[in-house]
């Protein structure tokens, strides 16, 4: 018995050592096949959903090395790609690598299920495809150092940047910035990698020495919403290089300022001593005088795409300013300026929902997916039923063939079910289909930018690779993962993402049948055309003439002014038609509101309710809506008079599995226009300004309504300003105020009592939100600044809760 006992556990020890992985030593399975060092981060700093730059230090200690590195980058919940990065490297080596990312949602990374991370990095000798993993360290991660939400984040690039160290004094929104300073190798390749920075100093520096990729990181960085701020220095254009193109001052001379009257009142303290060299020149198209010295521009903003760049005339390290007490002051108050200047505050891009997932949302749901409606399947059932069970009998009892039944009954049923599995197949057999939308924001100078998605509908099971250009930023979207994050079940099924010569391949895996995959992407700021407009209000309605001069020719054209709208039914390229809106002088200024959108296309009903196409036009149209791309401070001089037009034209190259697809398209374009008052004649008008520019004073903004058009705030104990603008239209007129009114437009409560800005007295003095029944012309004309600006104070000491953005009613006369 003991002699069978021993062969059966010798038995059992040779099967075991026949198992994978048996005999090999621990070391051998946890040896790193190379050694990765990361840093994520400008200076290891990001902003949470925004991009930023990573760079891998890789030290290969083993034999020559080529392969890919998958990184799995969840953007967010339903956005999740592996980014694959190239590495050859040789024997005995280290070698760096950089590249930047969209951004990471942090808690994704946390697998709910185990409570473990998920990895992040596979490492694969040869490509991918092979499925060759190889190990290395499972704890890689790429998580940088998160700053603050609510705090600004500046960049500094300069020969001598601690002499800018007095912007660390400065305050946005009540918060003390984030000041990075910057090396010429901290500088990312991709525009991505910049979105850490919300504003960019440049003082003294070289761009033209950057590398090529470089340069054209920052420049593409401000269209699409970047701030750079540059200051004067000898040869200050070639040293920008391509960038000087963006200056807003064409510099033509520098001489010495003497007076200081602009810089003490924004810097609140005295500028003494000697005098200042200055530069100054001529104005680009489009530029804006921020601040002027002796009706000199001092301070200038150019808008670029969805950003912009201030150009300040002095030399920012100067030893004069640098000991200036007012800097503080100063640098609050242009950093309120240049926030707004040419884009919309940056803080503000991730309030809303990701456009992508909201796209995605459109572009998956094919016309070909659509069930057939229950009263046609009920119809066909009947019909069935009667041929079947009673015309047949009918007729065979007739011929007396009732026993042709079992062969008639059959080929019935099987011809009725391959003709309904035609009918729903016919659209998803044959060509690949791709189904892409877009939201275009047009600045009415003929250049635009936006955000789309586009979706393929397999055909077969299997794997499906997009194509797409590169410079669009596309990343996977849309996905509905049913697998643990971290498994390995759910590693297989996210996208593979590839940078192929400036295109960008997405290779989706375990493609089911007839199943829509999508991908995100952006509109970079380009030539798109613009809406050419002529129009007049005369007391009853706005009307004129619309010309489209954009590339796309669209089937259906909005007009919108407040509450009113005005359809066009088609416009194409080139064409021109007349229209007239009719509004009333209480609603010419008063911005769009959800009921236009309701009054359009009605209410929203749930996912694709009724005709597909027009839910598909609400959808987009509440996205540009709640995006803030529809907001009066979009307008041309506060208006509040868009167009809007839906395209099916081509905008975007997209193929599937390196072939054309059978594609369709469905864009909104949005645009802002103006109009003119009638000539020679005097029109009483009724104009609410209900979204003020909003400035912290004291304490610290929490949340800002202004920008997602509810009206109210939220913040710490402290003193907040609002700051409102008479339309341009009225202020190039001439308009005589006769009433002046304030009321509260919050449902959310309010802690906070006001003070008004008294210009002749120069002081802000108390106010009651009633205010204005009986009030004079001399107490209107000390409000009313010459400029046209109103000048309101929250004071509340209580902290975090709501603080109204009251709504100041002006009635009165334009000039003739």
């Amino acid at each position: 018995m003991k002699k069978y006992i021993i062969q059966l556990f010798v038995i059992s020890v040779l099967l075991f050592s026949l198992l994978p992985g048996w005999g090999q030593t621990a070391a051998a399975d946890t040896k790193n096949r190379l050694d990765i060092k990361i840093e994520a981060g400008l200076k290891g700093k990001a902003q949470y959903q925004r991009g930023f730059p990573v760079q891998l230090t890789i030290t290969n200690n083993g034999e020559d090395f080529a392969g890919d590195l998958a990184v799995t980058i969840p953007k967010s919940y339903g956005s999740v790609g592996n980014m694959i990065i190239p590495i050859d490297i040789a024997s005995g080596t280290t070698k760096t690598i950089s590249f930047s990312i969209p951004s990471i949602e942090r808690d994704f990374l946390q697998s709910q299920s185990n409570n473990q991370n998920v990895e992040m990095f596979h490492l694969y000798e040869g490509s991918w495809k092979d499925g060759k993993e190889v190990t290395i360290d499972s704890k890689l991660d790429l998580l940088p150092n998160y700053l603050p939400e609510d705090r600004l984040v500046l960049g500094v690039l300069s020969t001598n940047p601690d002499s800018l160290n007095y912007l660390k004094l400065s305050s946005h929104l009540g918060n003390s910035p984030e000041l990075i300073q910057l090396d010429q190798e901290d500088l990312p390749k991709q525009s991505t990698g910049f979105e850490v920075l919300d504003v960019l100093v440049v003082h003294d520096y070289s761009i033209a020495s950057l590398d090529q990729d470089v340069q054209q990181a920052l420049m593409k960085w401000i269209e699409e919403g970047g701030r750079l701020v540059v200051g004067d220095t000898p040869n200050l254009s070639s040293k920008l290089g391509e960038l000087a193109n963006y200056l807003p001052v064409n510099v033509t001379e520098t001489k010495p300022l003497t007076s200081f009257t602009t810089l003490e009142q924004l810097g609140q303290e005295p500028f003494g001593g000697a005098a200042l060299e200055a530069a100054f020149g001529e104005l680009q198209e489009g530029a804006e005088v921020l601040f002027s010295e002796n009706d000199l521009p001092l301070i200038s903003s150019l808008p670029v795409g969805e950003g912009a760049v201030t150009q300040i005339g002095y030399d920012l390290g100067s030893s004069k300013i640098i000991d200036w007490k007012g800097n503080k002051a100063l640098w609050n108050t242009l950093f309120a300026s240049i926030i707004t200047a040419g884009a919309q505050d940056p803080k503000a891009q991730h309030m809303y929902e990701d456009f992508s997932q909201q796209l995605s949302d459109i572009t998956s749901m094919f016309q070909s997916l659509a069930n057939i409606p229950l009263s046609v399947l009920v119809l066909l059932f009947v019909l069935y039923i009667v041929v079947v069970g009673i015309l047949l009998y009918f007729v065979l009892k007739r011929f007396d063939k009732r026993e042709w039944s079992w062969i008639i009954i059959p080929v019935i049923a099987i011809l009725s079910s391959v003709s309904l599995y035609m009918v729903g197949a016919k659209d998803r057999i044959g060509q690949i289909q791709t189904s892409t939308s877009a939201v275009v924001s047009l600045n009415g100078s003929g250049q635009g930018s936006g955000h789309g998605g586009v979706s393929m509908l397999s055909n077969d099971a299997g794997t499906y690779t997009m194509t797409i250009d590169s410079n669009l930023h596309p990343f996977p979207t849309g996905a509905r993962h049913h697998f643990a994050p971290g498994s390995e079940a759910f590693y297989d099924s996210v996208p593979i993402i590839e940078v192929k010569e400036q295109q960008t391949v997405t290779s989706f895996r375990d493609v089911e049948f007839w199943t829509p995959r999508s991908l995100g992407f952006t509109l970079p700021f380009e030539e798109y055309g613009a809406f050419e407009s002529s129009l007049v209000f005369d007391g009853a309605s706005i009307s004129g003439t619309i010309t489209n001069n954009t590339r796309y020719s669209f089937d259906e054209l909005i007009v919108l002014n407040g509450p009113s709208h005005f359809k066009i039914d088609a416009l194409e390229a080139g064409d021109s038609k007349e229209v007239s809106i009719k509004t009333s002088k209480t609603n010419l200024f008063q911005p769009l509101n959800e009921q236009t959108i309701f009054s359009l296309y009605g209410y929203n009903g749930g996912p694709f309710l009724g005709n597909r196409e027009e839910e598909a036009k609400r959808r987009l149209l509440e996205m540009s809506f709640w995006s803030g791309l529809l907001s009066n401070n979009n307008s041309e001089g506060q208006a509040g008079l868009f167009v809007i037009g839906f395209t099916k034209d081509h905008l975007v190259d997209v193929s599937v599995n390196s072939k054309e697809t059978k594609e369709s398209n469905l864009h909104l374009f949005a645009q802002a226009l103006s109009f003119e008052l009638p000539a020679d004649q005097s029109i009483s008008l009724n104009v609410a300004l209900s979204h003020p520019d909003v400035n912290v004073i004291t304490g610290q903004l929490h949340f800002n309504g202004v920008l997602r058009g509810e009206g109210f705030i939220d913040g710490t104990a402290g003193t907040y300003e609002f700051n409102y603008e008479v339309p341009s239209v009225l202020q190039k007129r001439g308009f005589e105020v006769k009433t002046f009114k304030l009321s509260n437009q919050s449902s959310h409560g309010n802690i906070a009592s006001y003070q008004i800005f008294n210009r002749k007295t120069s002081a802000f003095e108390p106010i009651e939100i009633s205010f204005g029944n009986n009030i004079t012309k001399e107490q209107i004309d000390a409000l009313i600044a010459e400029n046209r600006q109103i000048r309101l104070r929250a004071v509340t000491t209580t902290n975090n809760g709501p603080i109204a953005v009251p709504a100041v009613t002006i009635e009165g006369v334009t000039k003739p």
